[in-house]
């Protein structure tokens, strides 16, 4: 199943998020809103290609019909559901800090100067289920 086209293309753009994050962090400190929104979405292909490893195919988010959940909570529950806590708590960790570092004007005067490599760490692990 690994050789699918959905696999594979979350596989690839995993891949490529990780290499720009590496391109931002550590080794340049200046962007850590930008880096820590890589290591989201890197997660977050890693993710979605274990899924496609396993034939899972997400539902289709309509954003405007109340009874369907959006592909975030979908990922989530995915994730909790059949990676394990310990990947859950991470990625949690890694879509909390990608939201604030879009959406709060002041994540990067507020942050620890030790976030981004932290979440580094953690988005590495993701490499590890892809």
């Amino acid at each position: 199943m690994a050789s699918n086209p959905a696999y594979q293309a979350h596989k690839t753009q995993a891949l490529h998020n990780f290499k720009f994050v590496q391109s931002l962090s550590p080794a340049n400190p200046q962007f850590p809103d930008w880096a820590i929104t890589g290591m989201f979405y890197m997660a977050l292909h890693c993710v979605n290609a274990h899924a496609a490893k396993g034939g899972w195919k997400w539902r289709k988010y309509q954003p405007r019909d109340p009874a369907k959940i959006s592909v975030h909570t979908q990922t989530l529950r995915y994730v909790r559901n059949r990676l394990g806590i310990n990947l859950f708590k991470d990625y949690l960790r890694l879509y909390q800090e990608c939201w604030s570092a879009r959406y709060d004007p002041l994540f990067v005067k507020k942050m620890a100067s030790q976030l981004p490599t932290r979440l580094f760490t953690i988005a590495k692990n993701f490499l590890n289920i892809a």
